[in-house]
């Protein structure tokens, strides 16, 4: 990941951060609405799976 690779490249952990936290924040929607199990939990691992990063 270019994260790892490039620890002073502050923008893009910054933007990692914040892509994050908007992805938990839809989780905690869907899972209070009943569309995503109350026991889903994120991880950047799954989402690497599911989107090459």
């Amino acid at each position: 990941m270019h994260v790892d690779k490039q620890k002073k490249d502050k923008h893009s952990v910054r933007s990692l951060v914040v892509l994050e936290n908007r992805i938990k924040k839809l989780i905690k929607y869907y899972k209070q609405t009943k569309v995503l199990p109350k026991d889903y939990e994120y991880s950047l691992e799954s989402a690497r799976l599911v989107v090459k990063i």
